[in-house]
């Protein structure tokens, strides 16, 4: 990676932070440093401020009796939580841009003059394609009345003999890892799928380090090894006893036949429930009876090794009280503000896209826009909360037809409930949830799978394909 690629993605992530108010002060100074260090990321920081900015310009010119102070320097250097002469950052901060505009457009033409020309970006490696279990799933769609037939996939791998030569400067590498995907009537079995897999895997983190110009570390010792497991799956350190039988066996396979240990063990099961029990509907009060009812849920999924398609499609799709169905907590939580909540942590969670940004403009790095927002959140419009007895409830809504939103220039907009570029049937009598949950893992490579392997490879190794885990937009 070259330190222009690294400038830009830092810069990025300090943007992101000014705009979710949680730059510090340090930060702020850094963001100032690369602004004016690259005319390319001075003449993007200005459209950042001049889009985030002006959704605030209504708040900030409403106030008359408040004078706006003009800072010395970018917006930006300011942190979030800091309020200059007592107005808050967010209302100084469109008008202060609009004041600096013509200033730094002449700093952009001054910087270009004297730049250094540019260097291309160091080439991107295309993931492996994933394999998927067999799906049989019957679509209510918009003009779609067939379901499409069930497929059983093989993968047959080539791994690679030897490590790839490093790739020649200016050149793009190659990457001779090669993955044929045949129709089989019967899938093949599960320890050749495994070995199969981790030879694709080994084959792209060698092709990885050879295209970086890197050496593996080397590796770890039994007992380091043995604690990350342990801390990873079960979420405790190993017990002494298991330590010193570990450390005393000989056995080549002993660290693959302690992990299928592991994911056998009841704590495997309450460890990773509770993650996602957090990462569904945070860390409310343990008395919550709809967040007990959920962590019940979960539990029995891990325990009963359940195909994670299905557990989303039931948190998706859930009806009724936590108490008739667990996964009901997790809507029941999110289910305010014209579900917009339910709408983005949707998204997020289980597409690993961060939509909630298109809810009032386009997003400012990636082609989503505000139309994809709302004929998604149009899917959570025909469902409501109803308590019974101080009991929370998700009930049916009688809704058909389009949403409709207001976009920046005041204009109302209407749009029909979509998922991924498929149109669903807009009747009052479609449930829209239940067609999201078979949409949702769906395709020959579901975004759902995409966002699961994700999120399991930063549990397991600390960093993911992408950084945020839940940020898999075209921007990153």
């Amino acid at each position: 990676m070259t330190e222009r690629v690294r400038h830009h993605r830092e810069f990025l992530k300090l943007l992101e932070q000014l705009c979710e108010r949680r730059l510090t002060q340090a930060h702020a100074v850094r963001l100032e440093e690369l602004a004016l260090s690259d005319p390319e990321l001075l003449k993007l920081y200005l459209e950042y401020v001049d889009l985030h900015g002006s959704l605030h310009w209504g708040t900030a010119a409403a106030d008359h009796s408040v004078r706006t102070p003009v800072p010395r320097s970018l917006p930006a250097v300011r942190p979030a939580e800091v309020g200059l002469g007592g107005v808050p950052v967010r209302r100084w901060l469109p008008a202060a841009a609009l004041f600096l505009l013509p200033v730094l457009l002449l700093a952009v033409v001054a910087i270009r003059m004297f730049a250094v020309p540019k260097q291309p970006m160091a080439e991107s490696v295309s993931p492996a394609p994933e394999s998927r279990s067999p799906v049989e799933v019957p679509l209510v769609v918009a003009d779609q009345n067939e379901s499409p037939p069930a497929e059983t996939i093989e993968l047959r791998i080539k791994p690679l003999d030897t490590p790839p030569a490093p790739p020649v400067p200016g050149t793009k590498p190659d990457i001779p890892v090669v993955v044929d995907v045949e129709l089989r009537e019967a899938a093949p079995a599960v320890e050749t799928v495994q070995q199969d897999m981790v030879a694709v895997i080994n084959g792209r983190l060698r092709a990885g380090w050879s295209h970086a110009g890197v050496r593996p570390s080397a590796w770890s010792r039994e007992s380091e090894w043995l604690r990350r497991v342990y801390l990873d799956i079960v979420g405790h350190i190993p017990p002494l006893d298991r330590t010193q039988q570990f450390l005393a066996d000989r056995s080549e396979t002993k660290r693959e036949q302690l992990v299928e240990d592991l994911l056998q063990d009841g704590d495997y099961v309450r460890n990773f429930s509770s993650i996602w029990t957090n990462l569904l509907v945070g860390r409310a009060s343990s008395g919550d009876a709809s967040r007990s009812a959920l962590a019940g849920f979960l539990r029995d999924c891990f325990a009963r090794n359940r195909p994670w398609d299905e557990v989303v499609a039931d948190l998706v799709a859930a009806e009724g009280s936590p108490q008739e169905d667990g996964a009901a907590g997790f809507l029941i939580a999110h289910l305010n503000n014209d579900a917009v909540p339910a709408t983005a942590i949707t998204a997020r969670l289980f597409l690993g896209i961060q939509l909630q940004c298109t809810q009032c403009h386009r997003h400012p790095f990636n082609d989503f826009t505000q139309d994809q927002f709302w004929a998604f959140n149009s899917i959570f419009k025909q469902t409501a909360i109803e308590h019974e007895q101080g009991v929370p409830r998700l009930v049916k809504r009688t809704v058909g037809g389009p949403t409709f939103y207001e976009k920046r220039s005041g204009l109302v907009q209407a749009v029909y409930p979509e998922f991924d570029g498929t149109r669903i049937d807009p009747d009052a009598g479609i449930n829209r949830r239940a067609v999201l949950a078979q949409l949702i893992a769906s395709g020959d490579r579901p975004q759902l799978a995409r966002a699961t392997v994700n999120r399991v490879w930063t549990h397991f190794f600390g960093v993911g394909f992408t950084r945020p885990v839940d940020d898999m937009g075209p921007h990153n």
